[in-house]
């Protein structure tokens, strides 16, 4: 017969191994816990990657071509053929003139009719309203160096292109001439 120290111990160890096979099951389903708050954690991170990155290029500047002029002359031509304005809110122009002593060259569409004057280094950035369509009146704004609003009858999907001319005949445009053309949605 065993002895009361024996049976006591023996006890013990049953309640010792149930306790034990308590605390494994809280410890794995605590690490369950964690897993599922890991895997959530990580679900509300990419989410929230996903949403800053929406949000960078709904509000970011998308570079649509630039053209810089490599030798001088009477005018530099900047084609729009392609441009898909359905896709922009805003279409930014960015000018940066090299001209002689400021004087200054004027945008035309298409080579036709004038839309603005752009004297010396002062509009160099004119921003475009497409308003998600091609079928709308091309027109903007030159905002630096003042403020100048432009309008032309044709539509902005009928522009095949701006023609940038000298103002002065005897000062011609210089080589470096460059524009730059984002999109913004």
């Amino acid at each position: 017969m065993a002895s009361s120290y024996t049976e006591y111990f023996q006890l013990n160890q049953w309640a010792a191994e149930a306790e034990g096979k308590a605390d494994r099951a809280q410890l794995t389903e605590l690490s369950a816990r964690v897993e599922r708050a890991e895997q959530a954690a990580e679900e509300n991170r990419t989410a929230l990657e996903a949403a800053e990155q929406a949000w960078r290029d709904q509000n970011a500047l998308h570079l649509l071509k630039t053209a810089t002029l490599s030798t001088g002359g009477d005018n530099f031509q900047f084609s729009l053929i392609g441009v898909d304005w359905s896709l922009w809110r805003l279409v930014h122009l960015v000018i940066e003139p090299k001209v002689r002593d400021q004087q200054g060259v004027s945008l035309y569409l298409d080579g036709g009719k004038q839309l603005l004057s752009l004297v010396g280094y002062g509009k160099t950035h004119i921003v475009l309203y497409p308003w998600h369509s091609g079928d709308w009146p091309f027109q903007g704004w030159a905002v630096s160096g003042g403020w100048s609003h432009f309008e032309d009858p044709h539509y902005f999907s009928s522009v095949t292109g701006l023609t940038l001319i000298k103002s002065f005949p005897d000062y011609p445009l210089l080589a470096g001439f460059k524009i730059t053309m984002y999109g913004e949605k």
